[in-house]
């Protein structure tokens, strides 16, 4: 499959440093490109940074633009959902020695590390009340209290965060404080993948260019299944758009053409069932196939998913998914 522009979006899904300018030569979407206006203007300003939009959009990215307008040092990311307050508190804050149980020798945290950085906290929204009022301190004061300690450490920190959830749902007090809302007045947006149809068959080849390579095989795909992909929802979005890809092309490993039936099979259903299946059901979905594909294997299956390996088990918790264990 031929990649049109090919070289900005590979330059963009790789490690290269990401900017503004980069970014708008990789999208046609007028809606997209005004959001990346928007966003450079505020980089600008000290205050931090809100950045919606669903999951999968590739709200990280254009965290690290954001970041790189900026010229500052280091730049953390953490995400919020699935870690427990005592331990996302830590990692944060940092520790003294003998602060908790297990806590042998004092550890520096992320908001100290991050001094003179940037800070990005994705999925702010899944963090509780009480860890956001410490939060709030960081972000009104540039102080913060490690766990165990009663000696305020001051920190040249921007922070930068992100959430899937709407900006009525943040309004709500049960789910975020009203204090710490009204301190992030910065707010971007980022459309998701199925309002941005023109950049679509760009990341379709880009994704399908680059998996072949990592496979080392060379592979064909037909127009149909070009359409089939094109004319898909995608409710994961880019996220969602990589998995697809790659899962297809481990199915065809043996075929080496990509047919309709080594699409995921949420894909596969005709438009006109009228069949939508929520994000939680297209990852169980992709979780169990690859998990076949790698019979079992969780190392392989985690970097097929392109995630670790406890954050595997974690989600074969949380979406109760049995799988025997590693043959290893």
């Amino acid at each position: 499959m031929k990649e049109n522009n090919c070289g900005s979006l590979s330059l963009l899904y790789s490690n290269s440093k990401v900017t503004f300018d980069l970014l708008q030569s990789t999208t046609k979407n007028q809606k997209m490109r005004d959001v990346l206006d928007k966003a450079c203007a505020l980089s600008k300003l000290p205050d931090p940074l809100l950045i919606m939009g669903e999951t999968g959009v590739g709200k990280n990215i254009l965290a690290q633009a954001i970041h790189n307008t900026k010229k500052r040092k280091a730049f953390f990311e953490v995400t919020c959902s699935g870690i427990a307050e005592n331990l996302f508190e830590s990692e944060i804050f940092g520790h003294e020695k003998g602060a908790f149980t297990g806590a042998n020798t004092r550890r520096e945290g992320l908001a100290l590390a991050a001094n003179g950085g940037t800070l990005f906290l994705d999925e702010i929204g899944e963090i509780s009340l009480q860890l956001q009022a410490k939060l709030l301190r960081l972000i009104e004061q540039k102080k913060f209290y490690p766990v165990g300690s009663d000696q305020a450490v001051s920190s040249d920190i921007h922070i930068i965060c992100a959430t899937n959830k709407q900006l009525e749902e943040l309004r709500d007090p049960k789910i975020f404080r009203s204090d710490l809302f009204y301190r992030m007045p910065l707010v971007v947006e980022v459309p998701p993948l199925r309002e941005r149809q023109e950049d679509l068959l760009h990341l379709i080849g880009l994704f399908f260019n680059r998996y072949s390579q990592e496979i080392q095989r060379d592979f064909v795909m037909s127009e149909d299944v070009i359409q089939i992909l094109h004319r898909y929802s995608w409710p994961g979005n880019i996220r969602e758009l990589k998995f697809a890809i790659k899962m297809a092309l481990y199915s065809a490993i043996k075929d080496k053409e990509i047919k309709m039936e080594h699409l995921p099979a949420w894909i596969q259903a005709p438009a006109s069932s009228g069949q939508i299946m929520s994000l939680k059901q297209v990852e169980q979905k992709h979780i169990k196939h690859v998990l076949d594909l790698t019979r079992g294997d969780k190392t392989q299956a985690a970097k097929i998913l392109g995630i670790g390996r406890n954050t595997l088990y974690r989600k074969l918790q949380e979406n109760g998914i049995e799988s025997v264990e590693d043959e290893s």
